[in-house]
């Protein structure tokens, strides 16, 4: 039976070109049946691996299923378990995003290994297509069936190392982290307006948070409808769109590949830059401290409790002095290493932010690096919306296997976080948010902002190309704007980065800044840990600084 069962978990088959599906062995006698399916024929090299599980309960009792991952711990490894229940006599669908991480410290490319358990199952475990040997450094790419089928040998030929697969448009998810790991997706003009507005907006995110959605339309009028999906012609959040008639486009190709190469060697690499190193202060070795603790108590503990506290004649005293030597020898290296690194831990964390005032959503593209002393615990609560990538953890022990356990609730425990380490990593999320900037046209204008926090400063390219700026933007109230230019604008954007790069400001896309007609982009210095999403709340973060832009939203005729 097991030998049968084995057989059918790996007999996964794709559902036309794109998408994945598989019906897992049962016992015929059980009346159970399980089916998994997902849109991705290939898993991706990072992100999530979304899946669709079908599970039909025709048995007389409730039953509940285990989903989880099953492989070897590597560093920076993310597992996963989630139960699903089903009551007797019902058959329900799951919709799952399984982690998919690639090793921290390796350029290779890695895939999750599943199982599924439960009743009428035997235990057995299958693993998603891997669809070639790329490196977990190639550009990843999704399409359509229908463009697959008519594009990819093209497109292949002109991005060398080219990782991806088709999509089953009819199966696409309204959650943007099952789109995390790629770095391009490409759809006919007609599927985009045939999907759901749950699904169109999940796209959204996913292209605000830096992804490239090419869009190819049969008619220039298509082009216009599918266009006016967005509030603006390219660049939309942190992302690019692009509309093109009649087939599939290859205008900037050349920068989407070096944008997804540096995405992607962000998720592979090992990141320890010294700069950011600098700012948390270095993890102290204790070795020599260890080594003349270990002396001193074995002097202690041995000669000198032998000869002089429990001498001849007081030997009985070795069943008290003993105990009492090791229990102070322990309180005394721990109070030493205490004092040293402390509680909790510091560090340093950048926010990119875009407002998406059409989706009344705020979407953020966060780094962060963090130093650790004595902790306590070691788990904290991720948000629904966030997607996390660990990219640095640093010790003593570096070559120490590392890794999170996320819980159907996203709380996150494990070994991540450890005392006396080092961590880098990064996060993007999306979230629902009413933040704004509203422009305020006239002889004199203003701009209001809606933010959480106050702007130091703010560059406004009003509908008319017209440059203005002010600074000190407080939220809710009229800030009258100055005239200013173009290259001021982008000196103030490239003095920012320069300024914060070594927390992270090139890897959030700081200096990819472009500010069309009717945007804005703003930083502050303080305030950025309202938009922050949090981790471990033990750790005290020195600065926060942030780098927002977005869309205006505009006042026609006010003067307020």
């Amino acid at each position: 039976m097991t030998l049968v069962v084995a057989l059918l978990l790996l007999a996964g088959h794709s559902r036309g070109a794109g998408g994945y599906a598989l019906r897992i062995g049962t016992d015929p006698e059980s009346k159970i049946d399980v089916e998994v399916t997902s849109f991705m024929a290939t898993a991706t090299v990072c992100g999530y691996y979304p899946m669709r599980i079908r599970i039909a309960n025709h048995s007389d009792g409730d039953g509940s299923w285990t989903l989880g991952t099953e492989r070897y711990r590597s560093i920076g490894e993310l597992k996963f378990d989630t139960t699903l229940s089903v009551p007797a006599g019902t058959e329900r669908e799951f919709e799952v995003l399984v982690p998919v991480s690639s090793r921290s410290d390796s350029p290779y490319r890695t895939a999750p290994y599943l199982r599924v358990e439960g009743p009428g199952v035997d235990s057995g475990s299958f693993q998603p297509n891997l669809g070639g040997s790329n490196s977990a450094r190639d550009p990843w790419v999704g399409m359509s069936d229908e463009l697959h089928s008519d594009h990819w040998g093209d497109y292949g030929k002109k991005v060398k190392d080219l990782g991806g697969g088709a999509l089953d448009v009819s199966q696409l998810s309204a959650n943007w982290k099952a789109y995390a790991g790629l770095d391009q997706i490409c759809l006919r003009g007609r599927e985009w307006k045939n999907l759901s507005g749950d699904v169109k907006t999940a796209l959204k995110e996913w292209v605000a948070l830096g992804g490239d959605l090419r869009l190819v339309c049969d008619t220039n009028e298509e082009a216009a409808q599918v266009a006016s999906d967005f509030s603006s012609a390219n660049q939309y959040g942190l992302g690019q769109v692009d509309t093109t008639v009649g087939k599939l486009s290859f205008v900037g190709i050349g920068e989407f590949v070096r944008a997804a190469q540096d995405a992607a060697r962000v998720r592979s690499a090992n990141d320890s830059s010294t700069e950011r190193m600098a700012r948390v202060g270095e993890t102290r070795s204790s070795s020599l401290l260890v080594m003349v603790f270990i002396v001193a108590f074995g002097i202690v503990a041995g000669p000198l409790n032998l000869f002089v506290f429990a001498g001849p004649g007081r030997r009985h005293r070795l069943f008290w002095t003993t105990p009492l030597i090791s229990l102070l020898g322990a309180m005394i290296l721990g109070g030493v290493i205490l004092l040293q690194d402390g509680t909790g831990g510091t560090g340093v964390r950048l926010v990119r932010v875009a407002i998406l005032p059409d989706v009344k959503r705020m979407v953020v593209v966060q780094t962060q690096v963090s130093r650790t002393g004595l902790l306590v615990g070691k788990g904290f609560q991720l948000g629904d919306s966030a997607w996390l990538q660990l990219t640095g953890n640093h010790d003593s022990q570096s070559y120490r296997s590392s890794s999170l356990q996320a819980d159907s609730s996203g709380y996150l425990s494990g070994d991540w976080f450890r005392s006396r380490s080092t961590q880098t990593m990064r996060i993007k999320d999306s979230q629902p948010s009413r933040a704004a900037v509203e422009f305020v046209p006239g002889a004199e204008p203003g701009v209001i902002s809606a933010i959480d926090a106050t702007l130091d400063e703010i560059y406004v390219v009003a509908p008319d190309g017209k440059v203005w700026t002010a600074r000190d933007v407080v939220p809710g109230q009229r800030v009258p704007l100055q005239a200013a230019t173009t290259s001021s604008l982008r000196e103030g954007v490239q003095a920012w980065t320069k300024r914060w790069n070594p927390i992270g400001a090139q890897h959030a896309g700081a200096h990819e800044v472009d500010v069309e007609p009717g945007n804005f982009v703003g930083w502050m210095e303080k305030g950025g840990e309202t938009l922050a999403t949090p981790t471990l709340d033990s750790i005290e973060w020195e600065v926060t600084p942030a780098l927002l832009t977005g869309k205006l939203t505009l006042t026609p005729g006010s003067q307020r």
